[in-house]
């Protein structure tokens, strides 16, 4: 069981939080929300994935996109 947090965390605490492999989450406003893993959030997820790849391989870069990684977007705390 995911233990609750009070309090709004930054994203740092977040990734010191996140549990591995024992389900999928989000942070939003600091709130922490636990994410179904199907239909439109896949859809993103493959998107990204997608996108990703093909400038990895466009830049022939020694990189590889994981089945699951986390995103902070640009602006967000």
């Amino acid at each position: 069981m995911i233990q609750a947090i009070s309090k709004r965390l930054t994203f740092e605490e977040f990734l010191e939080w996140y549990p591995e492999g024992k389900g999928r989450y989000e942070l939003h406003a600091g709130i922490i929300v636990e994410m179904n893993p199907t239909g439109e959030y896949e859809e993103v997820a493959a998107f990204l994935n997608r996108k990703l790849n093909v400038e990895i391989d466009r830049l022939n870069l020694p990189y590889f996109i994981p089945r699951t990684y986390l995103v902070k977007p640009v602006g967000a705390t």
